[in-house]
């Protein structure tokens, strides 16, 4: 006889009508000049589009929990910029023996422009940090990886610690796994727990710009080659409704020259608790 598995289901839909003029305003009084790049960027828009999110979710008894989140956006009509964008986030968190748990999760976005132009820094997608759902990059700052502009300083004899601009990208993949277990603190009181969680995670990911030339095919080579990993450490602790805090101490292992990495982190991530 098989085993009966009970579970619950859940979703929902929405669609968003949007108007709005955007203005990006480099600092004139920093330490450090704008790159070209972002000199050069649209940095005034006027954007009209239609967008629809649909979420789904899974719930298997104590054993299992999965989402699906799908996000997607037609931009052009009465506005100048024209795009189709889309980002797909799916997680599931497999509770184990013990009191271990396996998470798993990955995303992906996609930002087609129908106008032939360079898309905004706006729109495009971003990677790096400790907290941001589909853009947590650990071992890296918030936005610290991908396509950077190279800025000058205004003053030699002042230097400044960032001297690029984070450009985002057209096209984002990442992924992450983990595992934990209870964190166990010697002065706990007897009977109460405090949901804390150890755990050591791998992630990998990467940010490219939508190629001029090779299609599909030079999309995948600019992915492939724009690659980032990073493995660590962390403990967290529940937060009610937002997650967990987490302090985390992550080593890239695949990075670019140009990245800005951050090794120890405090940020809000990984819910293991389902």
């Amino acid at each position: 006889r098989s085993p009966h598995l009970n579970y619950r289901s859940t979703g929902s839909q929405s669609v968003l009508l949007e108007a709005a003029l955007r203005d990006l305003t480099p600092a004139v009084g920093g330490a450090r000049v704008p790159s070209v790049e972002v000199q050069s960027a649209r940095l005034r828009s006027v954007k009209t589009s239609v967008a629809h999110s649909g979420s789904w979710g899974l719930s298997a008894a104590s054993a299992l929990d999965a989402h699906v989140r799908c996000d997607t956006e037609l931009a052009g009509g009465l506005g100048d910029v024209s795009f189709f964008r889309n980002e797909t986030q799916a997680g599931v968190t497999s509770r184990l023996p013990q009191g271990l748990a396996l998470h798993a999760a990955t995303a992906c976005g996609l930002l087609l422009p129908l106008d032939g132009r360079p898309t905004c820094l706006q729109d495009r997608f971003y990677l790096g940090g400790a907290s941001g759902s589909a853009f947590i990059f650990k071992g890296f700052k918030h936005r610290g990886l991908g396509p950077m502009g190279v800025c000058r300083l205004r003053d030699p004899e002042k230097p400044k610690q960032q001297l690029v601009d984070t450009l985002g990208g057209d096209a984002m993949l990442n992924s992450v796994v983990a595992i934990s277990a209870p964190l166990w603190l010697p002065t706990s009181i007897p009977g109460v727990d405090v949901g804390g969680r150890f755990f050591a995670f791998a992630g990998a990911g990467s940010l490219a710009s939508a190629p001029r030339t090779g299609g599909l095919r030079g999309l995948t080579e600019s992915l492939r080659s724009g690659a980032r990993a990073s493995i660590g450490l962390g403990v967290g602790m529940p937060l009610a409704g937002m997650g967990m805090l987490e302090v985390t101490y992550a080593h890239p292992i695949w990075a670019q020259s140009s990245d800005l990495q951050q090794r120890w982190q405090l940020g809000l991530g990984l819910n293991f608790t389902g």
